[in-house]
């Protein structure tokens, strides 16, 4: 399916393979606790971590990511102290900022801080978040209130794997039932279920190969595990 494209530059977020030849299948790995893995080998896919779940990934022995979307409330929001605290020393080849509540040199110089390195990074403020969200669902998922209209930045992921041309998406460590994190022994409430949810329906509808290797998202949403 091929995708109306905004009138900004992705272009920055550099070629993960060549954009002159076909993507491969992207694995998104969110930070849902105990991620299930695909059964297919992880190395012939893109590696997509949001957030904080470079360290599940690293904890599991995968690749480096290939790429990695990180939230500007990531990086300043006092709640998230716990996120911060497993990014250090962790790294990514390319790495896309979301500017709210962030500034580019102030991302830059918290990440510094973190030992956190990248290969090159981006940013997307939250307008261009937005259209590619409806660019790909054709629903106005990308503003609101994170409980009923705003998609987590996990379902953002999977809309940019897909709005960048990749053929097929695999879910990991993302869940619209288990609260908590990957990298946390607290029960975080897990927001954007709703959304989420609505978001994983419109791409079914819109017939992407949408798959997951979570047994209970696959049951939840009638999607394929793999």
């Amino acid at each position: 399916m091929m995708f109306e494209k905004t009138n900004f530059l992705l272009t920055r977020l550099t070629a993960l393979t060549s954009l002159a030849k076909p993507l491969p299948p992207h694995l998104v790995l969110g930070s849902a606790p105990n991620p299930c893995l695909p059964t297919k080998r992880v190395d012939s896919l893109v590696l997509v971590c949001v957030n904080g779940s470079g360290w599940p990934a690293k904890q599991r022995g995968l690749p480096i990511p290939d790429l990695t979307v990180m939230s500007g409330g990531t990086l300043t929001l006092p709640q998230e102290e716990k996120t911060r605290a497993c990014l250090e020393g962790l790294r990514t080849k390319n790495l896309l900022v979301l500017t709210v509540g962030v500034e580019p040199t102030q991302a830059q110089d918290i990440l510094r801080d973190l030992h956190y390195t990248y290969d090159q990074i981006a940013y997307m403020d939250y307008d261009q978040r937005a259209r590619v969200i409806k660019a790909v669902t054709a629903r106005n998922l990308g503003r609101g209130d994170r409980e009923t209209r705003k998609i987590s930045n996990g379902l953002f992921a999977v809309c940019l794997a897909f709005y960048r041309g990749a053929p097929e998406v695999i879910l990991a460590g993302i869940s619209l039932s288990a609260d908590g994190r990957a990298y946390s022994t607290s029960l975080d409430k897990r927001f954007h279920v709703k959304p989420d949810g609505e978001a994983i329906r419109a791409l079914q509808q819109r017939k992407l190969r949408l798959q997951t290797s979570e047994p209970a998202l696959a049951h939840i949403c009638g999607i394929a595990l793999v």
